[in-house]
């Protein structure tokens, strides 16, 4: 599961690549920060929410359909890339406009195969094609050499979202010295702030122990699917699309405001190059 999990933390590769777990307790520490690996029993009470955690996000994207061979070669005869993709030229659009495309495919290309596994998102169009089915924003994240190794880096994608969000919420107090308690909320539960019986009570930075801040991230962690989950929406590819035979595209919520319909695919790492020469503007993502 934790096979892309070096590409997130973006750290130099050690000389000996050390076990999962400990990959991600160090990335929690050097993300949070505040002295949280001093928490007690810091591993034995995270390690938990973490996999609990993961284990949500990889069944969530377990369940996405694919993957789709979205290559020039056969397209007419794809019924899936048609029904995807108005013609080729949409295809070279999405590989040569995506971010991660630009930023991942070289490095990719230069110590792997001559295939790329990714997520297509796309978006229906606001009038709708002719037949009904036009998609648009086509665009590829989550770059990896595998199937497996897609899966995985869109569930670390989700995690370290997760970090993150917690960090800067937790920055958001270290900023200001203190809060309004209404504002607060570190275990990150729902709560009727208007029937708060004191709406001036403060909190202070100085509460930020260590202990206070592993309680308050394993908070985070218990609710993953507000960081990314699939919904069925109604829209289906041609009958054998996917080899999964899981032809509905799901509708990805996540952190991008905007929702996108997915599936993963895989293209040649030669078709993306040469996308990447034809398209200069790089502006397509998705959030996780």
């Amino acid at each position: 599961m934790f096979a892309a999990l070096s590409r997130l933390t973006r750290s130099a590769a050690p000389k000996a690549t050390p076990p999962a777990n400990s990959l991600l307790l160090t990335q929690v520490v050097d993300t949070v920060g505040g002295g949280i690996g001093q928490a007690r029993d810091f591993e034995k009470l995270l390690l938990p929410a973490i996999d609990s955690a993961i284990d949500y996000f990889a069944g969530q994207i377990d369940a996405i359909p694919g993957p789709l061979d979205i290559s020039h070669r056969g397209f007419a005869q794809n019924a899936a890339s048609v029904a995807l993709f108005p013609e080729t030229g949409e295809i070279i659009r999405a590989l040569g406009r995506s971010l991660e495309v630009k930023d991942s495919l070289p490095r990719l290309a230069s110590h792997n195969g001559d295939q790329v596994h990714a997520l297509l998102g796309v978006r229906r169009r606001a009038s709708g094609a002719a037949n009904g089915e036009g998609f648009a924003d086509h665009t590829i994240r989550s770059l990896a050499p595998s199937l497996a190794d897609a899966r995985d880096y869109l569930a670390c994608a989700a995690f370290k979202r997760i970090l993150n969000d917690f960090t800067e919420h937790v920055n958001k107090l270290r900023r200001r010295d203190h809060l309004l308690k209404v504002e607060w909320n570190i275990q990150n539960e729902v709560s009727d702030k208007a029937g708060a019986a004191d709406n001036r009570e403060y909190i202070s930075a100085s509460e930020l122990t260590p202990d206070k801040l592993l309680q308050g991230l394993i908070g985070w962690l218990a609710t993953p699917e507000k960081y990314l989950r699939l919904e069925a929406s109604g829209v289906f590819l041609p009958a054998g699309a996917a080899p999964r035979e899981a032809h509905e595209l799901p509708l990805l919520h996540c952190s991008d405001r905007r929702q996108w319909l997915v599936c993963l695919v895989h293209f040649p790492v030669a078709e993306g190059l040469r996308a990447l020469e034809e398209e200069t503007h790089h502006h397509r993502h998705i959030f996780i």
